[in-house]
């Protein structure tokens, strides 16, 4: 047990070190520049006022951009404490489930990967407040397989739970309304099966209501209610509500699944072996044949969703809502198979516990069916709850099929390693070039130019507003490194730059 243990730390201290070298590369760009600049303390001075309620996120955003090596130090420590709560949540805590999760991490959608976890200012609000989340479950997970009294926490817990659940809310709403949600239906389970509660569940959910109370009395709200504010909005009337549902139901669908069918497949991988084993020892064997078949098929349907639907609008004449809505049927038609897959073959004790996370995405993704604007950012934690759900059903198969096997963290471990190698590809041209644009604007200036040349960034797929090239973003990008605000930018290609 030692060994292992000690195995595990030294692989955590390795990753941390290659993610901290990988976090080291991503540049600040976008709103980055303004919370880095006298933008971010004009906002602080008025401690955002009509501007957000995300004051945690705000208050950390403000920090991580004045420091790029605390910014990559708590990034790689926030990359490698997804993969460890992932770890700590399977029921089978071995290193093959912590890198798992690391592989489920860095195989996220690229545009999810370049707004939650490469610019400071999306990882701030969307990775940090998802961890806090996901340490609040790992806290009550326990409650799904023994009853646990209150009896005994003592008042540094509670407090700490406290604490918790008023940060937790001050980041992103969409999360606030989720762990109220959350810590709602976890007091309401063990009550109903245990008759009792927690005092820490209690603390938890009076910390989220207080902070969300603190929040949602922010300005900017009732700016977004009223309809006047300049960048968020609800819909207004059914009919626009349900245009806005359906619109922001397909993004979010092409985040979660269609732009990485990897997750998805793994878990059907997963779910199929258990399906195998059930079949063999003939217990339900035709409940579970019927509920493999249909999930099956729902797995073809999602893989073979452009030609299908391109086909059905041929034939059907479909278009607009109704058209959009066949691919959000097909995720439907997923999600309920593997609940239905997992009732039939995971033993009745584990069910509650393995489908938690999984339960967890809509309730989580519900509220952003109907606030504009929705980036990819805005799904990280039920992508997230997802990783959940599968390293610990990855988990689950591993010990009831193949106990002994070593097999399989090895190969997890040499996916990590290309996965980095990849990214560090990505990103070093990025790092390059960015120092590279700025310190060619600062010879451009010493030599008394007004209007100066910049390029853009390589790889500019994987960033978010690299480029300061429209709208506030040269200022911003001015004021970030001090620049003369007279200054005039004009942009060129990366690949430009290399004849100057």
């Amino acid at each position: 047990m030692n060994t292992e243990r000690g195995k595990m730390e030294k692989i955590c201290i390795v990753l941390f070190f290659c993610f901290a070298c990988l976090a080291l590369l991503f540049p600040y760009t976008g709103d980055d520049w303004a919370w880095g600049s006298s933008v971010g303390v004009d906002r602080l001075k008025t401690f955002f006022k009509d501007y957000n309620g995300r004051y945690a996120g705000n208050l950390v955003v403000l920090v991580l951009t004045r420091s790029k090596m605390l910014d990559a130090a708590v990034m790689a420590a926030s990359f490698l404490a997804v993969c460890y709560f992932s770890y700590a949540y399977s029921a089978d805590k071995t290193l093959a489930s912590l890198l798992l999760a690391a592989v489920l991490f860095f195989k996220m959608p690229r545009t999810m990967f370049a707004q939650a976890v490469v610019w400071t200012a999306g990882f701030t609000n969307y990775l940090l407040s998802a961890l806090i989340t996901v340490l609040y479950l790992l806290s009550i997970k326990e409650i799904t397989e023994k009853e646990i009294s209150s009896a005994g926490e003592p008042p540094v817990r509670c407090m700490w739970m406290f604490i918790l659940g008023f940060v937790g809310a001050l980041f992103v709403e969409s999360v606030t309304v989720f762990n109220i949600c959350l810590a709602v239906a976890g007091m309401i389970y063990m009550f109903l099966r245990f008759r009792t509660y927690r005092r820490t569940q209690v603390c938890f959910l009076l910390g989220s209501i207080i902070a969300a109370l603190v929040m949602f009395s922010n300005g900017a709200y009732g700016r977004i209610a009223q309809g006047v504010d300049y960048y968020r909005s609800t819909p207004v009337g059914i009919e626009e509500t349900i245009r806005v549902a359906v619109e922001h139901a397909r993004l979010i669908l092409k985040y979660m699944i269609y732009d990485n069918l990897l997750l998805p497949a793994l878990i059907s991988g997963l779910l199929m072996l258990l399906v195998l084993q059930r079949i063999q020892s003939g217990n339900g064997k035709l409940r579970v044949i019927v509920a493999s078949v249909f999930h099956a098929g729902s797995l073809i349907l999602i893989c073979l969703k452009n030609p299908i639907v391109e086909k059905l609008t041929v034939q059907f004449a479909l278009e607009g809502l109704v058209k959009d809505l066949v691919p959000i049927l097909f995720a439907l038609l997923y999600g309920l198979s593997i609940l239905i897959l997992v009732l039939c073959v995971v033993e009745k004790g584990r069910r509650f516990r393995m489908l938690l996370p999984f339960y967890s995405v809509p309730v989580y993704l519900a509220p952003l069916l109907i606030v504009s604007p929705l980036g990819a950012r805005c799904v990280f934690q039920g992508y997230f709850f997802m990783i959940l759900f599968a390293v610990d059903l990855f988990g689950y198969v591993r010990k009831q099929i193949l106990p002994e096997e070593t097999w399989t963290g090895k190969l997890f471990g040499l996916i990590v390693a290309m996965q980095l190698v990849f990214y560090y590809n990505i990103y070093y041209p990025i790092h390059y070039y960015d120092a590279l644009r700025l310190n060619y604007i600062k010879v451009q200036v010493a030599e008394g130019k007004q209007t100066v040349v910049i390029c853009d960034l390589p790889n500019s797929k994987y960033l978010v507003n690299g480029t300061p090239s429209h709208g506030n973003l040269p200022e911003r990008y001015k004021l970030f490194y001090d620049l003369d605000e007279n200054l005039q930018f004009e942009c060129i290609t990366y690949q430009e730059l290399k004849l100057w």
